[in-house]
Formats: C-alpha cells, sequence, structure tokens
C-alpha cells in the first residue's frame, strides 16, 4: 500500500504561522508517517522573502509515496528545480539534472508521485513573477522569447529547459542546506545565494541559446571533450553508459499453524556495473556518479500471533549490510547508512477491546551502526533509539477515528537518516525527532 504526504496540512501550517502572528519567514515541514516505520522522509517549506521560497522533498523509502499537492493561486510564476539524489520520473528530471520552468497555473492540486526503493532528495526555488521581474529589470529581452511571453501572456504553452546540474550549481546548493546563521541573516545569506543559483541557470539558458546561432566550440566545450576522453580510456571494461545490471538471490520460508503466522527470508544481490555517489575531490561539498562494483545481503523475519480472539502480538527483525569496491583493488568497503538502514526491531500487541473499539501498543528499536564509520563512508556512527507508540481506533458512523499518542515515553532521538545526513551534509540536517505528539483524524473508507 503507497504511503501518502497531504499538502493541504502542509499549506494549514504555514496558514495557521500566519494566523498567529509569527514572522512567516521560518521552516514549516510536514513529515512523512509511515505506520511501519519503514520509510523517513519530509517536504520542507522555507519563505525566504515575498516572491521567493525553497522547497525541500527528502525521502527514504520502502513504499511508493504519493505526495497530495493543495490547490493554489492561480497565475504566473517560475520554478527551478534539482534533482540531487534519485531520479525525479513526474517531471522527467533524472538524478543530476534540473530545469527552469515558466507557465500559467490555474492553482489546480495534483498528485506528485515517488517510487519505491529509492533515496530521494529534490531542491525547487520558486519565484513569482514580479519578483523575478523585478531582479533581471531592463534585462528582460535577453530571455528567450517563449518565456518572456509565458510571463506576460496567459494561456501560453509552458516554458521548460532542461539542462545539467554543474558543480558550481551543486556547491551553492550544499552551501544553502548548511547556512550556519540565524534569523535575518539566515535569510539574507539564503536569498543571496538563491540569487546566485538563479544567475548560473540563466547563464545556463543563454549559453544554450548561443549555440544554438553558432556551431563552433568555446575552450570549456574543449575540454569537456578531452575530459570525457579520458573518462572512456580509463573505463574501458566498463563505460558508464552502460546500464546498470544486478543478480538478485532469495531464499525464504513462511509457515502458518492456526492461529500462528511466521516468515523469514535471505537475500543476496550484486553488481559488477553498480553506482554509487562519491565526493568529489576537486570540489568538496559535491558529489559524483561513479562505477563501483556492489553487493547487498541480508535477513528478514516476522512473527504473528493470535492468542485469542481479543489479543494479538507479533514483531519483526530486519538485518541488511552492502558494500562496494570504490577503487577498483578487490577490497570492498560497507555502504554508508543512507544506503544501508541499521538492525530494525519491532513488536506490537493489539487488543479488540469491543467489535467496533481496538487498541495497539507498537515498539520500534534502530540499533547502533558503526561500519560505515569505520570504513569512511559514513562521517560519524549512527546511533541506537526506541520508540514506543499507541493507537486506538474507534468506528464512529461510516467512519473510524484514530488516536494516537507518537513517542510515548518522550525519548530524545535523531533518526538514522538524520543523524548520516547531519554528518554529511552538516548540523542543518541534523534535525531530532518530535517529542511525544497527540495525533488525532477521522477516515473513511468506501
Amino acid at each position: 500500500m503507497a504511503l501518502t504526504i497531504s499538502v493541504e496540512e502542509f499549506y494549514n501550517q504555514i496558514f495557521q504561522v500566519e494566523e498567529n502572528n509569527i514572522s512567516p519567514y521560518q521552516t514549516v515541514e510536514i513529515p512523512l508517517n509511515d505506520p511501519k516505520k519503514l520509510s523517513q522522509g519530509y517536504r520542507r517549506s522555507i519563505e525566504i522573502c515575498p516572491g521567493l521560497d525553497f522547497l525541500i522533498d527528502d525521502y527514504t523509502l520502502q513504499e511508493d509515496l504519493t505526495v497530495e499537492v493543495a490547490d493554489g493561486t492561480p497565475g504566473s510564476d517560475l520554478e527551478l528545480s534539482f534533482s540531487i539524489l534519485g531520479d525525479n520520473y513526474c517531471e522527467n528530471t533524472p538524478c543530476g539534472q534540473n530545469f527552469l520552468s515558466s507557465g500559467w497555473s490555474l492553482g489546480e492540486g495534483g498528485l506528485f508521485k515517488w517510487q519505491a526503493g529509492s533515496r530521494i532528495l529534490k531542491f525547487d526555488i520558486h519565484l513569482e513573477v514580479p519578483f523575478f521581474q523585478a531582479l533581471i529589470a531592463n534585462e528582460i529581452e535577453q530571455l528567450p522569447q517563449q518565456m518572456r511571453r509565458v510571463m506576460d501572456v496567459e494561456g501560453e504553452p509552458d516554458y521548460c529547459h532542461f539542462a545539467k546540474t554543474t558543480p558550481a550549481m551543486q556547491n551553492l546548493i550544499n552551501q544553502i542546506f548548511n547556512c550556519p546563521y540565524q534569523g535575518i541573516t539566515r535569510r539574507l545569506y539564503l536569498e543571496s545565494k538563491a540569487l546566485e543559483l538563479i544567475a548560473l541557470r540563466l547563464e545556463q539558458i543563454k549559453s544554450d541559446s548561443s549555440r544554438n546561432i553558432s556551431s563552433s566550440l568555446k575552450p570549456d566545450d574543449v575540454d569537456r571533450i578531452y575530459s570525457a576522453r579520458d573518462i572512456l580510456i580509463n573505463n574501458l571494461d566498463k563505460p558508464p553508459s552502460l546500464p546498470q545490471k544486478v543478480d538478485n538471490y532469495e531464499i525464504g520460508v513462511r509457515g502458518n499453524w492456526n492461529n500462528f503466522q511466521a516468515s523469514i527470508a535471505g537475500f543476496y544481490s550484486e553488481s559488477e556495473l553498480g553506482t554509487t555517489l562519491v565526493e568529489n575531490p576537486a570540489l568538496p561539498g559535491t558529489l559524483l556518479l561513479a562505477r563501483a562494483p556492489q553487493r547487498n545481503y541480508g535477513v528478514e523475519a516476522a512473527i504473528d500471533w493470535q492468542a485469542t480472539k481479543s489479543w494479538q502480538l507479533g514483531g519483526s527483525f530486519t538485518w541488511q549490510e552492502g558494500e562496494n569496491d570504490i577503487d577498483g583493488d578487490g577490497n570492498y568497503q560497507a555502504l554508508n547508512s543512507g544506503e544501508v538502514s541499521p538492525i530494525k526491531l519491532t513488536a506490537y500487541l493489539q487488543n479488540q477491546t469491543t467489535p467496533g473499539w481496538r487498541n495497539r501498543l507498537q515498539a520500534l528499536y534502530v540499533g547502533d551502526r558503526n561500519r560505515g564509520f569505520e570504513d569512511g563512508s559514513d562521517n560519524g556512527p549512527i546511533r541506537s533509539y526506541f520508540v514506543l507508540d499507541y493507537i486506538s481506533s474507534i468506528k464512529i458512523g461510516a467512519g473510524t477515528i484514530d488516536i494516537g499518542v507518537e513517542n510515548l515515553l518522550n525519548n530524545q532521538y535523531t533518526p538514522a537518516l538524520n543523524q548520516f545526513q547531519g554528518d554529511f551534509l552538516g548540523n542543518s540536517y541534523r534535525f531530532p525527532a518530535r517529542g511525544t505528539t497527540l495525533r488525532l483524524n477521522y477516515r473513511i473508507n468506501w
């Protein structure tokens, strides 16, 4: 079953901020709530100034995710979207690519889908047309004609330009993610970096337009051709254009004995043409896509027991590891904790109190993972944590009301993914989990 994020709740948080007369120039975040605790992530909005805001989608998915985009205000706007990790299939933007689009929106919502089994990191810059026009002032004639028409004439076909994300752009994005300031200094810093990024992106459009007029090669283009030649010469046995091929092996057993069910499975996969992201030594803070033989393996187990007609309990165990050979010397190093999760244990106790009332207590334990740190693929060890949740579901009318208390023990911890991101991308990504949180919702199934 696919996971869902409702952006209507996302906008409600923003409106609540404004209604309470709190400065709207702050981060507003809606987390991905996975009852199984297998997928994690968030959608985060940062309003920098009137007419300019950021949007970050950051997920590690074990199931498909659907983001329900809420209705907005009709009008013309511009968007810069960068696929940093994972492929953006909905907008045809693979990892390492970006697009700049301009068009007239009716303000209608929709569905944005992400595929399971991948790490997603997408960064968007949204600009209102008056803000953008004020930026470029008298230079608007340098923009492509279709882009100018879209901003001025309602109903014109959208303008969209795709390009590769350059190391300079990636460096600016990393600086935005790792902003060291707070308050007004933070806003001014983020705005300045966004303007630099917009300038680089417009220069790409200008360069592409120039190449359409003249076919002569610039010195930079010649350098890139020689660089591509060197890459191919050094990787004749595993050229970067070859598709990744993976050999998968899995074995398991499942049993069902009246009121007791159990399963256990093991898997192993390997690829001689695996791909991974490595730090660019020529430009610290940026990433390069590299070929690296890779292997992954693990074990999963689950048990369920219906002790009586009203009582049920069970749990699961997940352990996985992975490693690759970055330098091709035959010595494998552990994958980082963004690609391999620490050991996980779950348990639950459920009671069907009445035919229409169910109570459930569930626990999650995430263990330590030091192997990535010891092998140099993580910048720090992953620390363990324990979470206990309570959920009560009551049938009322045509639907069900769910009352949940998350992090019942109010434990102070940082999710494993945030620990990894904090060590790799900076402390601005080391977000601790929420303390005890009460959730109330009413759902109707038909």
